[in-house]
């Protein structure tokens, strides 16, 4: 992959997580000047599926990422912005509680709100809270029924990968995607695992592979260092 497939993986990537919608080259050359003609970024799309970057989901539609291309994207452009507003938000949720449960499954609600996912939280073995599902039923991923059926067999699931990444996380957020994703491998996860006084698990956003990756990376980073100032 030369440097301008690259510029251009990267124009796919995000216009999907943003649009959820098949990238073509015509809008690819309505919206960026890459100062190159048509017929050279249909050759370079051509060339990243070729290498497996991305794939045409329908006759006549444009490209979407691959689990390839995501992993791509992430080892070049992830950017993961510092989020004031967001910090203080967690920081309120957090309030001026110990490390309780209750505490822990506001702070939960408020990752949901940010960003958009569902997210996964448990306190120990087999103690586990799940906020924000309806998130992952509203994506125009899983309107397929196929896809809901799928969908509703891995939230059955949550539970056993929760206990598995607990063996297996450090502090720091961790991103599986596809089928490295032990929630389902139609989905993204980013994931931790965080400690407080008297309780330690795992809290993660869980959501489609076209999830904002940096974003997600970033909130629960921030999380992390929440915890460790608010109940430490």
């Amino acid at each position: 992959m030369n440097e301008r497939q690259e510029q251009l993986l990267k124009i796919i990537v995000d216009s999907y997580i943003e649009r959820a919608e098949p990238v073509g080259s015509a809008f690819v050359v309505d919206n960026f000047d890459l100062d190159v003609s048509p017929a050279t970024i249909r050759n370079d799309m051509a060339a990243l599926e070729e290498d497996g970057y991305i794939c045409q989901p329908h006759v006549s539609a444009g490209r979407i990422p691959t689990e390839a291309g995501y992993h791509a994207y992430l080892n070049r452009f992830l950017n993961a912005k510092p989020q004031p507003t967001a910090r203080r938000k967690l920081e309120r949720a957090c309030g001026e509680e110990s490390a309780s449960e209750d505490a822990l499954k506001d702070l939960a609600r408020e990752l949901v709100a940010l960003s958009g996912e569902t997210v996964v939280l448990s306190f120990g073995p087999r103690r586990v809270y799940y906020a924000g599902l309806s998130n992952l039923f509203q994506k125009p991923e899983f309107q397929d029924l196929a896809l809901l059926q799928m969908l509703s067999l891995n939230i059955d699931q949550f539970e056993n990968a929760l206990i598995e990444l607990a063996e297996l996380l450090a502090d720091e957020p961790r991103v599986f995607i596809g089928r490295q994703n032990p929630f389902g491998n139609q989905m993204s996860s980013v994931v931790m695992r965080y400690r407080v006084p008297q309780a330690s698990g795992v809290l993660g956003l869980v959501g489609p592979m076209r999830m904002n990756y940096g974003r997600n990376m970033q909130l629960l980073q921030t999380t992390q260092e929440v915890l460790e100032e608010v109940f430490s």
